[in-house]
């Protein structure tokens, strides 16, 4: 809560990289989750859902969730 949310959303793209396990990865997608739903102006749901996808493309197993 202390970080500001323009920092928040140039860090939340890092998390697309976190493929490299099953336990990274689903552990960034549970992350994203809960910045969804704490966060939902635009401009962070926006990052969020690209940073989903972009992960989800990457680790193979999140994208029927996705």
């Amino acid at each position: 809560l202390d970080t500001p949310v323009e920092l928040k959303l140039k860090l939340i793209p890092m998390l697309q990289h976190m493929h490299h396990d099953a336990s990274q990865a689903s552990c960034s997608r549970e992350l994203l989750q809960e910045l969804v739903s704490s966060y939902p102006s635009t401009p962070m749901l926006i990052v969020t859902l690209h940073t989903f996808t972009q992960l989800a493309t990457s680790s193979l197993v999140d994208i029927p969730e996705q």
